[in-house]
């Protein structure tokens, strides 16, 4: 239906326009998990995606870089070896 393809627009460009209001007040302020671009690290995003800057795609980061490098046994957050 096209009055829902309008309003499910309508609600997608408020939360892009809030997106951009909160980092223009917070630019270093980013989520628990979030994607980056390897090539321009001040370019993320909350959801997978691509860099709007060169166009590959974003890496992973945050909470499942850490929950990775702990299932390798690496340092736990106390800086103990894991087992």
């Amino acid at each position: 239906d096209a009055s829902d393809a309008a309003k499910t627009d309508i609600v997608y460009r408020s939360f892009a326009k809030a997106i951009q209001d909160i980092r223009s007040i917070y630019p270093d302020a980013k989520p628990s998990h979030y994607w980056t671009c390897s090539m321009h690290p001040e370019e993320w995003s909350a959801t997978e995606g691509r860099c709007p800057k060169c166009k590959m795609f974003l890496d992973e980061k945050g909470e499942a870089e850490h929950e990775e490098h702990s299932e390798e046994g690496g340092l736990s957050d106390h800086g103990e070896d894991e087992e």
